[in-house]
């Protein structure tokens, strides 16, 4: 698949030297093997490369290798916040905070773009979300071209959004939009300021999507309920007056537009469990509570602590996609190495996949895929193409 995302000021690639790859040749042309080769043969990869390994991973359905990265700039997968004793659980975590936003039209979530524990939460819970009467979701990366339908996606475009290339990402946009949700980008594509002035970047990119966000709902939503996708602190309420160049997305909804929102962090905490566990919620003196840096400096009303696990197991997070297909001993034999996409009967295969698997000698993992007509395409280390072979999946049991 040809999907080179061309992004400013959202991520940073690794630096391309004649003999290396980087990043986005990685993801554009299918030699993740030769990228995480390369990625295994540095002694210091530094926070940038290191991120971008972890979404790389990701990418290929292999969340569990992210930890194999070190803990240097990711931060680990299970992260558990000392709750105080005093504090109560609140049975119901999503309907209460679905309560407590009724009044306010904009429901903000944030995720971490390395571990999938909010995008799982997303994606098990859009169907309650459309039931309380939310219908358009903005999210953060996506890029000018629309994401309207299904079809967008089958078809693919590079300038849809990075992101897309995980699969639970594009599974949940899938879904939002097989719900009925109108799906719609918000960030801001500059220009930049040409300035070193501390945090002028950073204003300009948060006042830029609150701008959008304001103005698609001026434009487009009505009174509808509206959700916001985003990462990590721009869903940070709190209005710094001393410097405000470093107030976020948010914030400068509120401050800024005149819309507030209701802002709900899912991921500054963890609790040991499988997938499917239920988000905890808890509550002190009649407020939710919220810990660490969410609840001390952004600002935000609520706090899902999401299951997750120390140690990932393959297709922790992507099994909700659907039933478990194993790649077809007549492709598995080809190599030792490759990497698998499966595409819809009919679908471009230039287009984004409903799974991908990279399997390593000796390794036979899973895709998991609803129930249809599929063809699984595989691609050597280097992004050749392998082969091809059809699968039929049955739908997968209530």
């Amino acid at each position: 698949m040809k999907r080179l995302a061309i992004w400013t000021m959202l991520c940073a690639t690794t630096a391309a030297h004649a003999d290396e790859i980087n990043s986005y040749q990685a993801n554009s042309n299918n030699a993740y093997g030769q990228y995480f080769d390369h990625i295994a043969s540095q002694t210091d990869l530094g926070s940038r490369d290191t991120q971008a390994a972890g979404w790389l991973y990701g990418f290929v359905g292999r969340s569990d290798l992210i930890s194999t990265l070190g803990e240097s700039y990711i931060a680990p997968s299970l992260q558990q916040c000392d709750v105080p004793e005093d504090a109560m659980y609140v049975a119901y975590p999503l309907k209460a905070v679905l309560d407590a936003s009724a009044n306010q039209r904009v429901l903000l979530f944030n995720e971490s773009h390395t571990h999938k524990q909010a995008r799982l939460f997303l994606y098990n819970n859009l169907a309650r979300l459309w039931a309380a009467g939310y219908r358009h979701i903005g999210f953060e990366a996506l890029g000018k071209m629309p994401v309207s339908s299904i079809a967008d996606l089958d078809a693919g475009d590079a300038s849809q959004g990075y992101y897309l290339n995980d699969p639970l990402f594009r599974g949940a946009v899938r879904k939002a939009l097989a719900l009925g949700f109108k799906v719609f980008p918000y960030e801001f594509r500059g220009p930049y300021p040409e300035s070193d002035e501390p945090g002028v970047h950073l204003k300009v990119r948060e006042h830029g999507q609150a701008r959008n966000i304001a103005t698609y709902i001026e434009e487009h939503a009505g009174d509808d309920k509206i959700l916001i996708w985003a990462g990590y602190q721009h869903i940070a309420k709190n209005w710094n007056e001393e410097d405000p160049n470093w107030n976020w997305m948010a914030a400068r909804l509120e401050h800024e537009f005149g819309i507030k929102g209701y802002s709900v962090d899912l991921t500054a905490c963890q609790y040991e469990s499988p997938p499917d566990g239920a988000p905890r919620l808890y509550q002190k003196n009649g407020q939710f509570l919220a810990l660490g840096a969410p609840g001390t400096q952004w600002g935000v009303d609520a706090q899902f602590h999401l299951p997750s696990q120390a140690e990932i197991k393959p297709g922790y997070y992507r099994a909700a996609l659907g039933q478990p297909v194993t790649v077809p001993p007549a492709l598995r034999q080809l190599s030792g190495f490759m990497h698998v996409e499966a595409f819809r009967e009919g679908q471009p295969q230039s287009g984004f996949s409903y799974d991908s698997i990279m399997l390593r000698r000796g390794e036979d993992l899973p895709l998991y895929l609803p129930g249809g007509d599929f063809v699984l395409v595989a691609y050597d280390k280097n992004g050749q193409l392998i082969g091809r072979e059809p699968v039929s999946v049955g739908t997968k049991p209530n």
